[in-house]
């Protein structure tokens, strides 16, 4: 599950008119999928962690993004992996976006759900973003 998986009717990459970004190395440092306006229609995150963990959303490029400071729009709970299975978590829109964010869109993940955490977690965590 390194490149290309198939979701629903939306297939990760190679979809006209939509971009693809990926990091194996997500953490509470904020990632910049996008520095301007665009909107997210598929998410895919993945983690080893034996808790859950946070991946908060952010409407903003990255030079604004304070993790533990700045609001995220949306946190999204990943459920903690097992022994066998990794903690997953796959969103997949319509023909509509899942969220669409005016000032950038950039992703961070922490150990509570909570606007002001800031802590990463033991492990990184995968994340896959398609969005136009």
């Amino acid at each position: 599950m390194d490149t290309i998986s198939f979701v629903g009717w939306l297939p990760m990459a190679g979809n006209p008119g939509l971009s693809y970004k990926r990091t194996r190395n997500l953490s509470s440092v904020a990632w910049q999928v996008k520095a301007t306006e665009g909107s997210i229609f598929q998410i895919t995150l993945r983690h080893p962690n034996t808790t859950p963990v946070y991946v908060n959303i952010y409407d903003l490029p990255l030079t604004s993004v304070t993790v533990g400071t700045t609001v995220p729009i949306e946190t999204l709970m990943v459920p903690e992996a097992s022994a066998t299975t990794p903690g997953q978590l796959i969103i997949t829109a319509g023909p509509y976006p899942l969220y669409y964010c005016k000032s950038g869109i950039c992703l961070a993940v922490v150990t509570t759900d909570s606007d002001t955490g800031s802590t990463s977690p033991a492990s990184d965590t995968y994340a896959a973003v398609q969005y136009a």
